[in-house]
């Protein structure tokens, strides 16, 4: 491992001044040539791009064996069979397996590279994948599920030796879920809120009835009453609370595919064939939530 051993080590002869700049510059360096995936519920990062920006040697995938066989002598060599196989884009377009490595484990291998570079990409490792964590796991998760997965993850609690970002990582990942199966579990609240509503509602509507009953003596009387039951009984338009809701997914489906709001207004108008979302009958609320649910998701599949 001498000559790309020594390469790293001319890097460190030649010292970087760590500062603001410095570390904004070497984080857009990682944006643009480190390669990563969402793979297993955790971000893999390309290890021979993370070695490139570090050491700046014109053969980094050399420089990952040589440095796998002084791990291997060093009894370290649990860190690099963590790494998987994934498939990423490469230079010439397509898409290549490459050793890949998540956060905990990059963290491990960047220990055994002499780099002035090491601190700012270590934090923007924990960045990245915090960042694209909360990314996909914006979705609530039910309490079931979500006991799954948090029991799961608690298999893998790191050493109390580990790094602190290994455990911020670990830390996040595990407010994650208990923060998706909150969000799930307030859901249901509301939707249970809105099922007693309605109920009320129903009730009262079977009060209202009884005394239109009662009034009814003869048929001129129920005549004249005809308009005033019509109106009573006429569809109930959206609540104000899914009218909150349809403005909030008219924003995430803007914000996904760069639809504008009037197209978006217009497409939905159309569908339920209204003049505003405000005339929607609250019985078509789960149409409109299905509605929404498939141009999001296909937005979302698009921008991937």
């Amino acid at each position: 491992m001498s000559n790309e051993h020594e390469q790293g080590d001319r890097s460190v002869d030649q010292p970087i001044h760590i500062n603001d700049t410095t570390i904004a510059l070497i984080e857009e360096q990682a944006d643009k040539n480190i390669r990563r995936v969402f793979y297993d519920g955790r971000v893999f990062f390309s290890v021979i791009d993370v070695i490139a920006l570090l050491t700046e040697s014109p053969n980094p995938r050399n420089y990952w064996n040589m440095l796998k066989s002084r791990m291997s002598e060093e009894g370290a060599q649990e860190t690099y069979m963590n790494c998987v196989r994934l498939k990423m884009r490469a230079a010439d377009g397509k898409m290549r397996q490459t050793d890949a490595a998540d956060t905990k484990t990059l963290l491990r291998i960047i220990q055994s590279i002499p780099s002035p570079k090491a601190e700012p990409v270590k934090l923007w490792l924990a960045r990245i994948g915090t960042e694209k964590l909360q990314e996909v796991t914006a979705q609530p998760l039910p309490p079931a599920t979500a006991s799954q997965e948090i029991a799961a993850l608690r298999r893998q609690k790191p050493d109390e030796n580990a790094p602190s970002l290994v455990w911020a990582d670990y830390l996040e990942r595990l407010a994650s879920l208990y923060r998706r199966q909150g969000q799930f579990e307030a859901q249901m609240l509301y939707v249970d809120e809105k099922l007693t509503e309605h109920d009320e509602t129903l009730a009262e509507h079977d009060r209202e009835i009884g005394e239109l009953h009662s009034r009814m003596e003869s048929s001129e009387e129920l005549l004249r009453m005809v308009p005033e039951i019509l109106e009573r009984l006429g569809p109930e338009l959206l609540s104000s609370a899914h009218q909150a809701t349809v403005q909030a997914m008219v924003n995430r489906l803007h914000e996904l595919g760069s639809f504008s709001h009037a197209a978006i207004h217009s497409d939905l108008h159309q569908a339920f064939h209204v003049g505003t979302y405000k005339d929607i009958p609250e019985s078509h609320w789960p149409e409109v939530v299905a509605w929404f649910q498939q141009r999001i998701r296909a937005a979302e599949k698009q921008r991937k």
